[in-house]
């Protein structure tokens, strides 16, 4: 297989969580693009979901969804419209025969692997009691390839890509992009991200919306991020993730989510000034 084509979707916001039905599969969504052969990275439509979410979630829903049973509801999450999704893809040659003529052949962008990064802040882990550091961290995810294209190190390139690019753009995952912007502008930006993560806290994880969780999220968003990251390892790639730079936290221990055992690996990025 050539190199893979590996596109960065960024965060798209609110917005996503209106347009995207967790219930459909990414085929069937209403608000999904019309087919087209320009690129997945091509401008995407108002009111339209990205051609790269779509793709992201095609890759997510036949791994997670179809191989490991995990409930369709449950793949698109509200962490998905504030993360930065990468996707890989391969190009695939098709062409189409019939009894007096063959077509030529086709090549085509398919989307075979995907892995997205959750930026500060986090609410408290409902997997784990064990203390998080107060200091702000990225959360790695939903790192999965298509069964044909896997021994292929796709996802050891999704994971360099998004690291090098996280290490070079520290402003950027934490919503501040733009060094040139003044402190005032990005304690703003640090304040609304905290004001939407108490309210996630409250509304999803049983949060106390003003007092512990609150303190602790402005705490966090308050704070630059220096390259600290998190993930939420399937255990049978424990090694894998070590492999990777990752260490294994013992006191996170392991944990089940969506009927698969996690275990919580660190890595700190060395950022770029």
């Amino acid at each position: 297989m050539s190199a893979p084509f590996i596109a960065l979707l960024p965060a798209q916001g609110p917005s996503l969580s209106s347009l995207y039905n967790a219930d459909l599969p990414p085929s069937e969504q209403p608000n999904r693009p019309a087919p087209s052969s320009e690129s997945p990275s091509s401008p995407t439509p108002p009111d339209t979901i990205p051609q790269l979410f779509i793709d992201a979630m095609t890759v997510r829903t036949s791994v997670f969804v179809s191989e490991q049973s995990v409930p369709l509801s449950a793949e698109f999450d509200s962490d998905d419209p504030r993360s930065f999704h990468w996707i890989a893809y391969a190009s695939v040659s098709t062409s189409s025969t019939s009894s007096d003529t063959a077509s030529p052949s086709v090549t085509r962008r398919t989307p075979v692997a995907t892995i997205r990064l959750v930026p500060p802040p986090h609410p408290p882990d409902p997997y784990t009691s064990a203390p998080l550091p107060s200091e702000p961290f990225c959360k790695i995810g939903r790192l999965c390839t298509l069964k044909p294209y896997r021994g292929l190190k796709l996802a050891r390139t999704l994971m360099d890509e998004m690291m090098k690019w996280a290490a070079g753009h520290a402003d950027e995952v934490m919503g501040l992009e733009g060094r040139g912007r003044s402190e005032a502008e990005k304690a703003v930006e640090r304040e609304k991200m905290r004001v939407g993560w108490v309210e996630r806290s409250t509304a999803e994880l049983g949060g106390n919306g003003g007092n512990g969780d609150d303190a602790a999220l402005r705490e966090e968003a308050e704070q630059e991020w220096r390259g600290l990251v998190l993930a939420h390892a399937q255990k049978e790639l424990k090694a894998w993730y070590e492999g990777m730079g990752f260490k294994f936290d013992e006191e996170m221990g392991e944990w089940d989510e969506e009927g698969i055992m996690h275990v919580g690996m660190w890595k700190r990025l060395e950022l770029k000034s």
